[in-house]
């Protein structure tokens, strides 16, 4: 969901949502002064969808540091950002609820 309350694929943020996934909340970051979650289930376009049901976290992952505004960051910071979103997607995997 992004700050106007409307839902938005939480991998790669298109608005084109297609499949939630039940997921546990759980604390995505905690540094001094800064705690973010995640609240709940995850949303996904039908590219992102596909890449989870399949099990391609490493294309997902791409997919999301390539969606995620940071395309003229130096590499060291992408480097960063890309191991933060295998955390994170980590994090959703062992997180997920499978219903039937």
């Amino acid at each position: 969901m992004n700050i106007s309350g409307e839902l938005h694929c939480d991998f790669c943020s298109s608005p084109d949502i297609v499949k939630d996934y039940p997921c546990v909340s759980f604390v995505a970051i905690k540094i001094p002064a800064i705690t973010a979650t995640s609240e709940g289930k995850w949303v996904a376009c039908a590219v992102c969808a596909a890449l989870v049901d399949h099990n391609k976290w490493e294309e997902l992952a791409v997919r999301s540091l390539q969606t995620s505004g940071h395309e003229d960051s130096p590499a060291a910071m992408k480097a960063l950002l890309l191991d933060f979103i295998r955390v994170l997607h980590r994090q959703f995997r062992e997180g997920r609820l499978r219903v039937n």
